[in-house]
């Protein structure tokens, strides 16, 4: 009794620890959602004591999972339809194609006559299929297409006179009849429209009625849809009729969102339970997690009409659990996924001997040649068998669903088989992805976490590592619809550091799936790395970090950065040309160790990293930069040129030339206080007056708008701005400001004083700044406009100071050399000497060499013992002076190996050195931002050429005819065909080293065809005895005269000797010559 007791504890505790279970307690009722995981277009059906419901996965594989439940609320995952569907390029993402967000659709179960039937429509492929089984969870499969292609959100009815029906539709509802046994659409049978506008109970635009679930109940005839009208949430709508084709009446079933979320719970069906309750199977959409389930308990009112209760509870006596997903140590499974197995070319789909829990499905097809859980026992092997630009189009990408309100994934991988240019890993996958994996670069290992939700992979931290078990995780947050992904990784499996940024999960209509756990490994350079996934844990808490190594303080030149805080990790900070900023930094844990690398120059970035333990957990980045500004002088509009003028005279108020604060001003007169243009729309702007200013922005960017103005009253203190004539933003409140006197005012701050201004976001051009009278009497004297975000006045004119300027080509090639000039600018004294250090890049560029720009410049030291410096000290005979003088030509060399990067060279160092009076001044600093291309790829067609020669020449022996050892004509023009194509690859200029191995690859099949379509010597021994004689000429004989047309052809086809359809002298020859061999 003791030991049993001792059991049932051990046991109790074990399954209260499971993530996502909830002991189930008397009187406690199951809380929606049911599957807090991406689990759409639900369609349930009960058989006996047993619930069975399906789902859509789309362009995930296995597709269309079977679920099982006893209880209607906990669900396990027990088989699948069908492994794939086809196997083209779209379905294999290969060629650029794919078939995202499409794939199975909206499938529809029944169960009639002990048989299972599960029909769906393929977007990607355009067609319809009805898969049945007498075994749902073990098979086998039978698969029938019906004519007619895709049947939107299909409903299947098999009606109580051994009729087979299929309602389907968006906004219209129609119904088409099948054969008795669901194979085919049946001929003649129904086929129209019975509910014209099915959207009408809900309202009107928007989403139109569609999710049909047709029942037949107490004789009449019920079809759920959902709509989504415009204005309103996503709505469950009901329509009934005592006959299948109608006359239908609608009315809306329910309209209600849950507790935490109100997008409405809606898009499903019915179902009865054993004890005679009736439930509605529904799901709501809840952001990038994706469409989950819930079960909405429903009675019938009087009248015959489901009526819905209460969306948050179940009103089912049970825990939850979640079955349909699970961690997994990835030892094989001893029974293989019972679903419809399709054939694919090259073995793609063939059985490897793997069998995975069902809770996984491949991105798209898997290539099985490439993955396995024999080849290391108790690992998931996945080898690169293709290359790829980026997760999102590689192969052999392993998912499972991620779940709210709290998911975390973990996986233990062995990374000590990569090759150069592999990425393997885990990720929160959707279209905007992101993911935390090992980079192989050369032979070095790196921990990368990636961010895709931009649209294009950014690298937002990488980490180098020597270790070859690397352990990683992601962990996602969708409480209150928070929707954000965490990664970590750790080298111990123990202590846990971030790494990279926070993604932004978005739910992306492209994918039109929620986010999922997605195991990968892909090559971008070469095929056959292969990494070994020793686990993949998930947990329904969020542990984060579990030791703190973020910043308590960062400083600049002595100074806390504006706006820091310990958990913002990126700043942007504006610092005059030729300063040279310092940081400083202080971490939360005087454990924890700072490494800062200073900005090279600016515009540059400093780098902070904060580690600890051997981990690096935190990386702060300052990217300084000099603000590009464009100053006006505001009267410059009274010359009314092409580049500044004033247009348009609004109620006799006009903007007119005044004094200003040191010389003129443009003022909006006459000024009587009243307002003038107060509209924005376009035909009030038309009607006003404004001012107009042609700029050449050389930058683009996003720019503050300032203007020295005066008002003398909250009555004259508005102005309309705009851009290349397009109303942007009315600024309020100037006289807050000014009072009454010539004041600097940032329109574009959005304050509380002057309120309504915005930043302009500029591009690089001629573009036309727009100023319209609201309230007369505003006078403005200068504009100026900055991309700094200072808010202290402007500086105008901005005083000139000797400075030290680099100019050099913005881009260079790989490997090439180039020059940095160095000019001395603004110099009102005569320099006879300069001291002079550059600081460059030294992981990018090598220091060349130094001349002076003339020959009375003359180069006394040269030091470059410091990497990643070179101090130049030069003599100038005659001295120099003026506005710009170039000074020194510096010639750099980009590093071997160096591509697709940026290097910077600054000037750290000015000293000018003045005579006579031999005094020293320092020169204002500048730096020079140059990219470095991309090193050309070398195509390697040799096998390709190779292939193409040992192809033609095939071609050109092989003879067309009927005789053995001879090709059928279309044999050989299909052959052409191939080489030809081919040829073309090997001639494109533009083809890349994939596109020329797919090309071999294609031709050889071809050759292997080709050879397989000869026509081979026949039999003449027609009688089967053994020998050749007269007995089988006898046959010939029989049949002479026959062709293909003859009613007997088929048997009478065992005597065409030479395959040309016909029974003739050729034949009786061809036989007779065999009985005197």
């Amino acid at each position: 009794m003791g030991k049993l007791l001792v059991f049932v504890l051990v046991f109790s505790l074990i399954i209260s620890s499971l993530p996502g279970f909830t002991a189930h307690a008397d009187g406690i009722t199951a809380k929606n959602p049911i599957i807090w995981a991406d689990v759409p277009d639900v369609d349930v059906i009960r058989v006996n004591d047993t619930y069975y419901m399906t789902s859509t996965t789309m362009h995930m594989n296995p597709g269309v999972p079977i679920m099982k439940s006893k209880d209607l609320v906990n669900w396990e995952i027990v088989n699948y339809v069908y492994d794939i569907l086809a196997s083209t390029d779209k379905q294999t993402l290969s060629n650029g194609e794919n078939i995202y967000g499409k794939g199975s659709w909206a499938s529809s179960i029944r169960f009639h006559n002990g048989k299972f039937y599960v029909v769906f429509a393929s977007n990607d492929i355009g067609k319809t299929y009805i898969f049945q089984t007498a075994d749902i969870e073990k098979g086998p499969w039978e698969k029938y297409e019906l004519a007619g292609g895709v049947y939107h959100d299909m409903s299947l009815l098999f009606d109580d006179d051994g009729r087979v029906y299929m309602v389907y539709g968006n906004g219209t509802i129609k119904i088409i009849e099948l054969t008795s046994d669901a194979t085919a659409i049946k001929a003649g049978g129904m086929n129209k429209t019975i509910i014209q506008n099915a959207s009408a109970p809900g309202g009107s635009g928007g989403l139109g009625a569609e999710g049909s679930h047709v029942y037949k109940i107490n004789g009449k005839y019920y079809i759920f849809n959902i709509s989504w009208p415009s204005g309103g949430i996503r709505t469950e709508l009901v329509h009934r009729a005592d006959t299948v084709d109608g006359t239908y009446e609608g009315k809306i079933a329910l309209k209600s969102g849950s507790n935490s979320n109100s997008a409405g719970v809606a898009q499903g069906g019915i179902v009865q339970s054993p004890d005679g309750k009736w439930y509605g199977v529904l799901f709501q959409d809840y952001g990038s997690v994706g469409r989950i389930p819930y079960i909405v308990p429903m009675t019938w009112s009087e009248d015959g009409w489901p009526v819905f209760g209460d969306v948050n509870d179940t009103g089912i006596a049970a825990g939850l659990s979640r079955a349909w997903v699970s961690s997994d140590s990835f030892d094989q499974r001893a029974e293989k996924v019972g679903a419809y197995h399709t054939e694919a070319a090259n073995g793609e789909n063939d059985d490897n001997g793997s069998n995975l829990a069902l809770v996984w499905q491949w991105n798209h097809n898997p290539d099985n040649r490439y993955w396995s859980l024999t080849d290391r026992p108790g690992y998931l092997r996945l080898t690169t068998g293709s290359t790829s630009s980026s997760i999102l189009n590689a192969r052999n990408t392993l998912s499972q669903r991620t779940f709210g309100p709290e998911s975390s994934g973990t996986v233990a991988i062995d990374v000590s088989h990569m090759k150069d240019g592999d990425y393997a890993g885990i990720a929160a996958f959707q279209q905007n992805y992101g993911f935390i994996g090992v980079k192989m670069s050369g032979t070095t290992k790196s921990v990368v976490m990636v961010n895709g939700s931009s649209g294009t992979a950014v690298e937002a931290a990488s980490i180098p590592v020597t270790q070859n078990v690397i352990y990683l995780r992601t962990e996602l947050d969708y409480k209150n619809r928070t929707d954000k992904a965490y990664f970590y990784y750790s080298l111990d499996g123990e202590r846990w550091a971030s790494i990279g940024n926070t993604l932004q999960m978005s739910y992306t209509l492209p994918h039109f799936m929620g986010y999922r756990f997605a195991l990968f490994n892909f090559a971008t350079k070469t095929t056959g790395g292969y990494v070994d996934f020793d686990y993949f844990k998930i947990d329904d808490k969020l542990a984060g970090s579990n030791f703190d190594t973020n910043l308590k303080s960062l400083q600049v030149n002595g100074a806390q950065v504006s706006g820091f805080s310990p958990s913002r990790y990126d700043y942007s900070l504006d610092v005059p040309a030729g300063s040279v900023p310092h940081v400083t930094a202080t971490p939360n844990d005087p454990a924890a160790s700072v490494s800062i690398t200073q900005a090279a120059g600016v515009p540059g970035k400093a780098t902070v990293t904060v580690s600890r333990e051997g981990l690096q957990t935190a990386v702060y980045t300052i990217q300084f930069n000099t603000p590009v500004s464009v100053a006006i002088e505001a009267e410059t509009a009274a010359e009314n040129s092409a580049e500044a003028y004033v247009h348009g005279t609004a109620n006799g108020h006009t903007w007119s030339l005044v004094d200003g604060l040191s010389t003129k001003a443009m003022q909006f007169l006459p000024d009587d206080g009243t307002s003038v243009t107060p509209g924005t729309d376009a035909a009030s702007l038309a009607a006003g007056s404004r001012l107009n200013y042609k700029i050449n922005f050389t930058t683009a960017g996003t720019y503050y708008v300032w203007i020295l103005a005066k008002s003398h009253s909250y009555q004259t203190d508005s102005v309309h701005v705009g851009l290349d004539n397009q109303y942007k933003f009315t600024s309020n409140g100037i006289e807050g400001v000014s009072g009454g006197q010539f004041k600097w005012v940032n329109l574009s701050n959005g304050g509380t004083v002057v309120t309504g201004g915005i930043p302009l976001n500029i591009s690089a051009g001629v573009h036309e700044l727009n100023f319209w009278g609201r309230e007369s009497g505003l006078a403005i004297d200068r504009i100026y406009l900055t991309t700094s975000t200072a808010t202290t006045d402007p500086v105008w004119p901005e005083a000139k100071v000797p400075a030290a300027a680099l100019s050099a080509d913005s881009s260079v090639k790989p490997g090439s050399s180039f020059t940095v000039g160095v000019s001395l600018n603004n110099l009102t004294q005569s320099v006879f000497a300069q001291d002079i250090t550059l600081s460059y890049d030294s992981n990018v560029f090598d220091y060349v060499s130094a001349a002076g720009a003339n020959s009375n410049i003359q180069i006394v030291t040269e030091d470059k013992a410091t990497s990643g410096k070179v101090r130049l000290i030069a003599a100038d005979i005659g001295g120099v002076s003026g506005v710009s003088t170039p000074v020194l030509n510096v010639t750099f060399r980009v590093k071997a190996g160096v591509q697709n990067t940026t290097g910077t060279i600054a000037a750290a160092q000015a000293k000018l050195g003045v005579a006579p009076e031999g005094t020293v001044i320092q020169a204002a600093l500048s730096s020079k931002s140059i990219a470095i291309g991309k090193i050309d790829a070398v195509v390697d067609k040799t096998a390709l050429a190779t292939a193409i020669t040992n192809a033609q020449s095939l071609y050109d022996t092989a003879v067309v005819g009927t005789l053995p050892g001879q090709y059928p004509q279309a044999a050989k023009d299909a052959f052409g065909v191939a080489i030809n194509a081919a040829k073309a690859v090997k001639d494109s200029s533009s083809a890349t080293q994939s596109q020329v191995d797919n090309a071999v690859t294609a031709l050889n099949s071809a050759v292997d065809t080709f050879k397989a379509a000869v026509i081979k010597e026949v039999s003449a021994d027609l009688n089967k005895d053994g020998i050749i004689d007269v007995g089988d000429l006898a046959i010939v004989a029989y049949h002479y005269g026959k062709d293909s047309t003859s009613a007997d052809w088929a048997a009478a086809k065992t005597a065409d000797m030479n395959y040309d359809n016909k029974i003739d002298i050729m034949d009786l020859a061809y036989v007779a010559s065999k009985i005197t061999e």
